[in-house]
């Protein structure tokens, strides 16, 4: 399979098992290798998700809080080219080595809640920095809610979280990729 033909679909999906029809159906349409989603919204009285022809490879449900977090990673049965590494200590992420020969790209899934306090990214760095040394690239993903309006036309405003997010992308040579808002007229999933 050339690398080009590698695809991602991440959504924030509020809610998997409220959404689980609507999931498979695009699934079954658009048929990516990898998918990440945000707002899963489970927790343990959830054992295991079952989605056709997809398997999970990594799943974080939020903790001690109202469960309207969580993340999710599925590959498609006939994809053997991702492995989990590693979730966050502290936030809902989680990163995976996608093998894309002869690259080897380090890929996040990451879902952070507006209300999150802000440390100015330092465990996104330190996390990049744990795992980068073994990569050639990154791909980093999620529902980041911020807001940035000269980076991410669809903004509201400028927040302290959506400058430092623009300077550690700058920084780390991520490109924004996203074009339209993803909620409402809003553009908060990059």
């Amino acid at each position: 399979m050339p690398n080009k033909d590698i695809t991602i679909f991440v959504a924030n999906v509020q809610g998997l098992r409220a959404h689980l029809t609507e999931l498979e159906f695009h699934l079954l349409q658009l048929r990516p290798h990898i998918v990440f989603l945000q707002e899963t919204w489970l927790d343990a009285s959830v054992e295991s998700v079952t989605i056709a022809n997809y398997r999970v490879i990594s799943r974080k449900d939020r903790k001690d809080t109202t469960n309207r977090g969580g993340i999710l990673c599925l590959v498609r049965d006939d994809f053997n080219r991702l492995v989990f590494i590693g979730d966050s200590t502290t936030e809902e992420r989680s990163w995976h080595f996608l093998h894309a020969d002869p690259e080897v790209l380090l890929v996040g899934n990451w879902y952070r809640p507006g209300a999150t306090i802000h440390d100015g990214y330092a465990a996104l760095q330190e996390e990049i920095a744990e795992h980068s040394s073994d990569a050639t690239g990154m791909i980093l993903a999620g529902d980041l809610n911020i807001h940035h309006a000269k980076w991410l036309r669809h903004s509201n405003g400028n927040s302290v979280q959506g400058a430092d997010l623009r300077a550690l992308c700058d920084n780390l040579g991520l490109q924004q990729i996203v074009r339209e808002p993803t909620r409402q007229q809003y553009l908060l999933d990059l």
